[in-house]
């Protein structure tokens, strides 16, 4: 699968040459730079440096420049939005680690409102830590919402134990069959609810993601 690394451009390249040393772009990958509109000198500049890191280090790597209105709000988070999911079909990587601080929270909104998955970083602005943020914590309230009546259950069944459970404790407790709870668990796990505890026989266990926003 192809890359679309995505990055938020100040007046520093630092920060995006190491993400594009971090995730080895290749050729057919994409670097996206979003900044804030227009584009002054200084951006030009670090934009030229990103440019030249990727003739000598990463040919074939396709690079987009996106001018972001950072102070129409609105307009901004839909063009981002709408530049992610131009992406859909591509690993997405955002790193937030350079640009002004309107232009990461329009990423940010822009991203938690899109319909493509992503992979959330951030490097710090010593260079002493580089973390990564799971999708989930951007999208946590609108999966909540939309999440059906049995899943919603389940969760409360497995913080209201407040100790790992099996599958077959749950159904009994909820009066379903087994192998339908597991389909639902699996899920559940998938969107970070959820952590195993035990593969045999399945034992779950409410994640921290779980005790914070259910």
């Amino acid at each position: 699968m192809k890359k679309a690394l995505f990055i938020t451009l100040g007046f520093d390249e630092k920060f995006a040459i190491r993400a594009l040393m971090r995730h080895k772009l290749e050729e057919g990958d994409t670097l996206v730079v979003l900044t804030a509109k227009p584009i002054i000198d200084r951006v030009e500049k670090a934009l030229s440096s990103i440019k030249g890191f990727i003739t000598s280090y990463s040919k074939g790597v396709r690079v987009k420049i996106v001018e972001v209105p950072v102070r129409e709000v609105v307009e901004a988070v839909a063009l981002v939005k709408e530049t992610l999911e131009k992406y859909s079909g591509h690993q997405i990587i955002l790193n937030v680690s350079g640009g002004m601080r309107a232009l990461v929270v329009e990423m940010c909104i822009g991203a938690a409102l899109s319909s493509v998955g992503f992979k959330l970083e951030l490097e710090t602005e010593d260079s002493s830590a580089y973390l990564e943020f799971p999708t989930e914590l951007l999208r946590v309230h609108r999966i909540l919402y939309s999440m059906t009546d049995t899943k919603k259950s389940i969760l409360q069944t497995i913080l209201e134990k407040n100790s790992p459970v099996t599958v077959r404790e749950l159904a009994e407790e909820l009066g379903r069959d087994p192998s339908t709870l597991r389909r639902h668990l699996y899920k559940l796990i998938e969107l970070g609810f959820v952590k195993v505890v035990k593969r045999k026989p399945l034992t779950v266990e409410a994640s921290s993601l779980l005790k914070t926003f259910f």
